[in-house]
């Protein structure tokens, strides 16, 4: 076998003729298989995805018009519209229910309300889109009358006596079948007269007793109309049958209904359906014990049909099954007559290219042979070979010819440019102002260039082929060069390191050397390149430049404490400064609310001199009477009370002005009444709110005492309180409400108001010094700031806030009851 070589024609022409009877054969035998799995696969895949579409489609289509009932009844059990006089405000509804969903919920031919006093009313689409009214109350004297426009002012169509909707089917099974949410089929009592479903949502008022029934009517050929366009392409079937095979819709036409007249209609079985695809489908699907999920190939009608059954669940009370059928030939159309066209003509270009594949075969042949004669010549060394040979018609043959003769041009050229491209590199390594080398993996050094020559004070002459340890004078350097050539020999990776070194001139320098592996293609070391960069210049200018780096930083590092000494200074200031505005609009505030009692006084008192004067005048003269007298001290009764009274509240203002001052004031910890706290601090607020309309509501108890910083608590109170009088309520009016409780570990307080709120981008904000949303009206941003620093540093507690913007705000305080004792002065700190 291995003398023995057959020619490249015998190597071409025996495959090529085996492979064309293989081909040939073997496309024949497995025409026939691919086409009845390509029909199957095919038709499974389309009826499978057709059935779905329908299946969720017609759900859809019953599922709609319930959830509409059901929010329908509960529309008109709310707004207790079944207790009007007559239908009139349920007839508007359903109307405008139409008229909002008639366009996306076709399937809707009747929205219409029965209930228990007999009375009736209906809004019918017809296929022209407009609308029939369909009554009857005390309106239409108890008739049921069609009208032909939406209003009982259009036109009468007919009149119905004796209508009561209670003994139509659809209340009936409404009243007894609780349960259900559709009614059998039945047939409508208009003009019409059409085969019909209906939801069932009974409506019953708040004391749970049943007043009526909602009802959307979906029509049976509405459904048909439905089926018959989804198999208008494909010239299949589909039908719906409910748990007995009884046929409820059909794409094609055909009687259902035995009785059109009858109120409880008698459907046809689907296995007695005029139409023989509807017959024999249901016979087959009828005779099983279990339905199947998957898709059916088979004969119906003497013709191969796809075949699906789905039950149609989450419909109530429907039960229905859909049945679809699929013609094969419709499926798959003329594709087995274009296969056999396909399958003749392709032996036939099969044998036809045999022929001119003989015909050509020589010459591809001796191009060939001469390229492999030719190729043998260039691997030894022969650049610039060309073949001569005849013209040919084969563009393949040509251009390997063409494409021989300019490798072997290009193989020239480029060799001729590789010697130049070495010669460039040589000049380059030479003149690079970098020492580089190579060496050898037993270290011998195999290259070098001048630098390295000049650096060292080693000649090529003496140093190439000799051990690079040779260089280095000390056995320290030699060990750490062989650490580091040993490393790169093991891992054969590229390592960078540093090394001083003397040079010729007797001066220290740095260096950054890189150690680089070549390697083969079977990843075996070749030879390591060597690359030393002189960065002594570098390394000055970086120490200058650490130097100076580390005095600017010192230099920084003393200014920022210089200055955060003055800003800690200036916040303990500021902060200073407000504590005691705060006190001086306290100040203010009680000052004018004494006024009003003082002046009462002043004036009561003048009052009561001029009446002394005169009444002392009267008894010198002896004038005075006894009914003068009596008034005279009435009136001193009546000015002594109204003094007495003034001067008191004057005098509590005072009190309450001192408490609240020594509060403000007080560094230390004192036992307080909480409750008795928060109402004297309102009394000495009440100037900044009297003249508004804002209300404070205070749940703290009466008998809570507490041992801690009132001025701390009354700072917190005050600036919250103001925070919300200024930012909360522009229009002065709204709710402040205070509430405090306790647990075993805390005092929790809840301050909220009603007002404006906070914005979302500003809740982060608040407690940040300065930040204020009113620096026009004069608002400093340090009001939340003192009160976070109270509550945190000084008391020990939390705060949090929370706000939504046009509701209100809530601050949240938890403190702990038991802290370590802070002056009022470090708190703020």
């Amino acid at each position: 076998m291995g003398k023995h070589k057959i020619s490249l024609r015998q190597a071409i022409l025996v495959p090529f003729a085996v492979i064309v009877l293989v081909v040939v054969s073997t496309f024949a035998i497995l025409w026939n298989y691919d086409y009845e799995r390509l029909a199957k696969k095919q038709g499974e895949r389309v009826t499978q995805i057709m059935s779905t579409l329908i299946e969720d489609r017609v759900k859809a289509l019953l599922q709609e018009p319930y959830m509409l009932s059901e929010l329908s009844a509960s529309y008109i059990s709310q707004k207790n519209l079944f207790v009007q006089q007559d239908l009139k405000e349920i007839q508007d509804y359903e109307l405008s229910v139409y008229k909002t969903l008639a366009l996306s919920l076709p399937q809707i031919a009747t929205i219409s309300y029965g209930d228990e006093n007999g009375n009736f009313a209906g809004i019918r689409l017809n296929n022209d889109n407009s609308y029939n009214l369909m009554l009857k109350d005390r309106r239409t004297q108890d008739k049921l009358i069609i009208y032909q426009g939406e209003d009982t002012d259009s036109e009468v169509i007919s009149e119905f006596d004796g209508y009561d909707p209670r003994k139509r089917p659809w209340y009936t099974q409404a009243q007894s079948r609780t349960q259900e949410k559709w009614s059998d089929i039945y047939v409508n009592y208009d003009e019409k007269r059409e085969a019909t479903i209906s939801t069932l949502v009974r409506i019953y008022d708040k004391s749970g007793k049943f007043t009526g029934v909602m009802c959307y009517d979906v029509s049976l050929e509405g459904l048909n109309e439905y089926l018959e366009s989804q198999v208008q392409n494909n010239k299949g079937l589909i039908y719906i049958v409910d748990k007995n095979w009884n046929l409820i819709a059909q794409s094609t036409e055909d009687t259902q209904l035995n009785a059109e007249e009858a109120s409880s209609t008698e459907l046809i079985s689907a296995l007695k359906s005029n139409l023989p695809a509807i017959k024999e489908s249901s016979e087959y699907f009828g005779a099983l014990k279990i339905l199947p999920d998957h898709i059916i190939r088979k004969e119906i009608n003497n013709k191969i049909n796809f075949m699906h059954v789905s039950q149609v669940g989450e419909l109530g009370s429907l039960n229905w099954k859909i049945v679809i059928l699929l013609p094969e030939t419709e499926l798959m159309g003329t594709m087995k007559a274009k296969q056999i066209s396909l399958i003749i003509l392709g032996v036939f270009i099969t044998v036809l290219g045999s022929v001119i594949g003989l015909l050509i075969i020589n010459s591809i042949i001796a191009p060939m042979t001469k390229s492999v004669s030719g190729a043998s010549e260039i691997s030894e060394g022969k650049y610039g070979i060309h073949i001569k040979s005849k013209k040919t018609i084969i563009k393949e043959t040509s251009e390997l010819l063409s494409a021989f003769n300019k490798m072997s041009d290009k193989l020239k050229e480029y060799f001729e440019k590789i010697k130049r491209k070495e010669e460039e590199y040589r000049t380059l390594v030479e003149n690079v102002n970098n020492s580089i080398f190579s060496v050898a993996p037993d270290g011998s050094i195999l290259s070098v260039n001048n630098v390295f020559e000049a650096t060292t004070g080693w000649s090529r002459e003496n140093i190439v082929g000799k051990h690079f340890s040779n260089i280095f004078k000390e056995q320290k350097h030699i060990d750490y060069f062989e650490e580091r050539f040993a490393k790169v020999k093991e891992n054969k990776e590229r390592i960078t390191f540093p090394y001083n070194f003397m040079g010729n001139d007797k001066n220290q320098r740095a260096y950054i050397i890189d150690f680089i592996p070549l390697l083969n293609e079977n990843g075996e070391l070749l030879r390591i390149l060597g690359s030393t960069t002189d960065i002594t210049e570098l390394d000055k200018a970086q120490k200058e430049i650490r130097y100076l780096h580390e005095k600017e930083k010192e230099r920084l590092q003393k200014l920022i404490r210089e200055k955060s000494s003055e800003l800690s200074q200036a916040m303990k200031e500021i902060m200073e400064m407000e504590k005691f505005a705060s006190l001086g609009s306290l100040v203010s505030g009680v000052a004018h609310e004494i006024n009003t009692p003082l002046g009462v006084a002043v004036s009561a008192a003048s009052y009561m001199e001029n009446t002394n004067s005169r009444t002392q005048e009267l008894l010198q003269s002896g004038q005075m009477t006894k009914s003068e007298f009596i008034k005279y001290i009435d009136s001193m009764n009546e000015t002594s009370f109204i003094l007495n009274n003034n001067l008191r509240r004057a005098a509590e203002l005072v009190k309450s002005f001192k408490q609240m001052a020594v509060n403000q004031s007080n560094e230390q910890k004192i036992s307080f009444n909480f409750n008795g706290f928060l109402q004297t601090l309102l009394i000495n607020l009440k100037h900044e709110y009297k003249n508004t309309g804002i209300q404070f509501v205070i749940d703290c108890d009466k008998d809570l005492l507490i041992n801690s910083y009132p001025g701390a608590y009354s700072q917190i109170f005050t600036n919250l309180i103001m925070n919300s009088i200024i930012h909360a309520f522009p229009g002065k009016e709204g709710i402040i409400k205070i509430v405090i409780y306790t647990d075993a570990d805390d005092i929790t307080v809840q301050y909220s108001d009603n007002g404006k709120g906070i914005e979302k981008e500003n809740l982060d904000k608040i407690f940040e010094p300065f930040f204020t949303t009113n620096r026009s009206g004069g608002g400093s941003g340090l009001g939340l700031s003192i009160v976070y620093n109270i509550v945190t540093a000084q008391l020990g507690g939390k705060i949090t806030c929370e706000s939504t913007l046009g509701s209100g705000t809530l601050f949240c305080i938890k403190i702990p009851i038991i802290s370590e004792d802070k002056t009022y002065d470090k708190g703020l700190e």
